[in-house]
């Protein structure tokens, strides 16, 4: 199976308002902060996920390869926040919102004649390349290309992305070219 996880979006809680002023100050943290353009603070992580953090003490977490990679990630900026005195050390809560991955089903699909037969497909090729599919369990949106690829939205655990795409799989099977023999 080739599916690999491309985002993890989550919603972040400090549990306590933050003064944003004070996070631009820290040595070891890269922030920007432009409060006439945008009323929180963006934090960027290295090589790893951005974080958008509001006075609320509320924030998201966005660009992680991988749900424990973006909880691990929000909880070592927690860790240096609480080292600087930012905040108190009350926990932070990390819930996932979205998980986006890409996959590929190794065979090419048919989806003028899948968009004939399936429930809960669009398929506009004049307006976009792919058409996309709902389905209800797991509760995800799939974006399926002709050769082939997809995009599965909407997952809140990597689980529902291997469910999604295990059950896509043998659905679109019968979506498969006729091989023509010359």
């Amino acid at each position: 199976m080739s599916v690999r996880i491309q985002n993890v979006v989550a919603k972040l809680d400090l549990k306590q308002p933050l003064e944003l002023e004070k996070l631009v100050r820290l040595p070891d943290i890269d922030v920007q902060y432009k409060p006439a353009v945008f009323p929180g603070v963006i934090i960027k992580d290295g090589e790893g996920p951005t974080f958008l953090l509001f006075k609320s003490g509320r924030g998201v977490c966005v660009g992680a390869k991988a749900v424990d990679k973006c909880v691990e990630a929000a909880r070592k900026l927690f860790d240096k926040l609480v080292k600087h005195g930012v905040v108190d050390d009350s926990g932070v809560v990390v819930e996932i919102q979205n998980i986006v991955a890409s996959a590929e089903l190794g065979f090419p699909v048919e989806l003028e004649k899948a968009a004939k037969e399936l429930d809960r497909i669009m398929y506009e090729p004049e307006q976009f390349p792919a058409a996309i599919l709902y389905i209800d369990r797991p509760k995800v949106s799939m974006l399926l290309f002709a050769n082939g690829k997809v995009i599965i939205a909407g997952a809140k655990a990597e689980e529902e992305i291997m469910d999604a795409y295990r059950k896509i799989i043998a659905v679109l099977e019968r979506f498969r070219p006729e091989e023509v023999v010359a």
